[in-house]
């Protein structure tokens, strides 16, 4: 049978479609570095690659929530071991006040400098993140934890009982935040109220109530100690998930890369060699057409 020039144009013309979409896909390929672009490179390894990048998107957004989380948690403990200080410079002046010796301006200089400390005590207690949230009040980031009263004199807390949890891993959370709630407010007393009323009588030059007061600091004092335990080991679970997620994530990008990636030399020989069957191509079906023309005027 015998084949037209212009059914031998048509099948060149259609080669040379199907050479620029395979030059195309080796050119992505050489810009990407990655031989799977889309599902039609590879329908397996482009599901597989497909798997392991929403598993990577997952890892990371863990590692992010565990930088966070970490942050919000140093944070924390920085406070609360300068609340630790502070509580001990109270209980070594507190002791000082038990003493029966001292005269009642001595007592109401003990007293100017319990006043000072105490107001230290509220500002750690309501300081926030670097996102502007305060650290201890719960889950209610954006109130005030310690709020004093001027009209009674008298101090509340503005917290919730609750922290905040934060997602770390697959079915994992961890408190980023604490509350002072455990810490200092105990049912109807609290820390700064008990102190308040110390400074007042000692401001008038009554000791009385020092030596129990003793009792009450080491209270408190053990509270928060144990709130500094809880933080630490949290801090010690994020750091050992950030290894692992680190890890596994790397295993899975040079899974990915693996899977996909483009062999530069064998991609950059297919390359030329379709340039070359397309120069070729077109050098054919330009004669072709050239001499369809001439036989047509002729």
């Amino acid at each position: 049978m015998r084949v037209s020039s212009s059914q031998t144009s048509a099948m060149l013309l259609k080669s040379m479609q199907d050479q620029y979409a395979r030059y195309y896909s080796v050119a992505n390929q050489l810009s990407t570095g990655s031989s799977i672009n889309v599902p039609s490179d590879d329908p397996i390894g482009y599901a597989r690659i497909s798997q392991l990048q929403v598993q990577q998107n997952s890892l990371s957004q863990y590692l992010d929530n565990i930088e966070t989380a970490s942050s919000q948690l140093s944070a924390s403990e920085t406070q609360l071991s300068t609340m630790t200080d502070v509580l001990g410079s109270i209980r070594d002046l507190t002791v000082q006040a038990a003493n029966d010796s001292y005269s009642s301006a001595d007592l109401a200089d003990i007293a100017t400098e319990l006043q000072s400390l105490l107001d230290t005590l509220v500002d750690l207690a309501n300081q926030t993140d670097a996102s502007g949230n305060y650290l201890f009040s719960g889950s209610l980031n954006d109130s005030l934890p310690v709020v004093y009263d001027e009209a009674t004199g008298t101090y509340s807390y503005g917290g919730d009982d609750y922290q905040r949890e934060i997602s770390v891993g697959d079915g994992i959370t961890v408190a980023s935040t604490d509350n002072l709630s455990d810490i200092f407010f105990a049912g109807s007393s609290n820390m700064f109220d008990d102190l308040s009323g110390l400074i007042s009588s000692l401001a008038a030059g009554d000791n009385s109530s020092a030596s129990g007061m003793l009792t009450t600091i080491d209270g408190y004092s053990s509270q928060l100690s144990s709130a500094i335990a809880s933080i630490g080991a949290r801090s010690n679970q994020l750091d050992t998930l950030a290894s692992a997620h680190s890890e596994t994530l790397l295993y899975s990008e040079n899974l990915s890369n693996s899977i996909g990636e483009a062999d530069y030399a064998e991609t950059t020989v297919e390359s030329e060699q379709i340039l070359t069957t397309l120069q070729v191509t077109q050098q054919v079906l330009s004669s072709i057409m050239g001499l369809s023309l001439f036989d047509e005027i002729g």
